[in-house]
This record gives C-alpha cells, sequence and structure tokens, in this order.
C-alpha cells in the first residue's frame, strides 16, 4: 500500500497529534508498504519535531520525505527521518538557531530552565541531522547554523551533502 501525509505550516502540538492519528488509522502497514511525506514548513516545535521522528523511525514501512518548497528550522528534523529524501528543483532548506518566546517576570531558575531546554534541543538535532548525514560536517558546521548563523541551502547544496538522496 502507499500512504501520503502532508506538512504544512507549522509544526506544533496540533500537527503531531494530527500525525498520531494518522499513523493510528493505518491498519497493518508493513514492510513493503510506503509512506510519502510531503513537507513545506517554516518549522516550529523542535520537540515536537522530534517526537515526529521518533514515530516515523519506528514506522516498518519505507518512508519518503519530499521537499515542496520549504523545509526549515524544525522541519529538518522531520524531513531527516525518510529513508528516501527527495525535494522540488525550487525548494530550499534552512538551519538556523531555535527561539523561545518569554512572557512576563522570569527569575534567575526560570531562565536557567530556558536555556537549558534550548540547548538539549540544539544537541537533540545536531544528533539527529550529523547521525542521519555523518559526512555534513565536512561542509556545513551545523552547531554554528544552530547557536548563531542561519545556513540557507538549495536543492543542488542540499544534494551535494546528503540531505536530499533521490534526485
Amino acid at each position: 500500500m502507499l500512504y501520503t501525509f502532508s506538512f504544512a505550516g507549522e509544526i506544533n502540538a496540533r500537527s503531531l497529534v494530527d500525525f498520531i492519528n494518522f499513523v493510528n488509522s493505518i491498519e497493518n502497514i508493513a514492510p513493503d508498504d510506503a509512506l510519502t511525506i510531503n513537507i513545506n514548513s517554516p518549522g516550529g516545535s523542535v520537540s515536537d519535531s522530534v517526537a515526529i521522528y521518533n514515530i516515523i523511525k519506528k514506522l516498518p514501512c519505507n518512508v519518503i520525505t519530499h521537499n515542496l518548497g520549504e523545509v526549515s528550522s524544525a522541519a529538518i528534523l522531520l524531513y531527516m527521518s525518510g529513508k528516501t529524501r527527495t525535494a522540488e528543483d525550487i525548494s530550499k532548506f534552512v538551519f538556523h538557531p531555535p527561539i523561545r518566546s518569554l512572557n512576563g517576570n522570569h527569575n534567575y531558575y526560570q531562565l536557567k530552565e530556558v536555556l537549558e531546554n534550548l540547548t538539549t534541543d540544539i544537541n537533540n538535532y545536531c544528533s539527529i541531522v550529523t547521525a542521519t548525514i555523518p559526512t555534513i560536517t565536512e561542509k556545513y558546521d551545523i552547531l554554528k547554523s544552530l547557536t548563531c548563523e542561519a545556513l540557507v541551502l538549495t536543492k543542488n547544496d542540499a544534494v551535494a551533502c546528503g540531505i536530499v538522496t533521490i534526485l
């Protein structure tokens, strides 16, 4: 069987629940089945993206992720879950520092917790990217792109470093 799921827009708790419901609705998914995940996303929650990544990696079928136009920020993690990764000719991939919104007043320990959470998100992100494409660090400094300087790649750049696996 062939299945398709699309992520469009921000990755958040709602999209995580939608994906969980989709996976739960598939009965008897088998190793010879295929799931194509189309992505056009500016990113969103790193923790929700890590959860989706973990769910996808446990699926017994072949997973193909496809960049419809933009895979940025936390959506990179979702994209990395594909065994096969494809992209439209006119598309981009953006790595940049994660963001946390802070409303109101915060004490030292609350700010420290936010920083520790951001650090963990960055470490998890780097682990997924470098485990998926060990050679990427020969060409790009992923940690730098997640802490201070954004990295924007075209499809051709992404093919050259192994992010996209099939033209």
